[in-house]
C-alpha cells in the first residue's frame, strides 16, 4: 500500500512517494507478479504480489 504520486490532502511529500508503475516494475524485476489490486482508497494504491 502506497500513496499515489500526486498531491493529496494527506500523506508524505511527493518526493518520498513511489509511482504505481515504478513499484510494479521494481517488483517484477525481482521476480514478483501482481496478482490483485484494490481501488477502495482515494489517496493510495493497494497491490498484492506473489513470487
Amino acid at each position: 500500500m502506497e500513496f499515489h504520486k500526486r498531491q493529496t490532502p494527506v500523506g508524505p511529500p511527493l518526493k518520498d512517494r513511489i509511482a504505481e508503475a515504478d513499484c510494479v516494475a521494481e517488483l517484477k524485476a525481482a521476480g514478483f507478479e501482481k496478482t490483485k489490486e484494490w481501488t477502495m482508497l482515494p489517496t493510495q494504491y493497494f497491490l498484492e504480489f506473489r513470487r
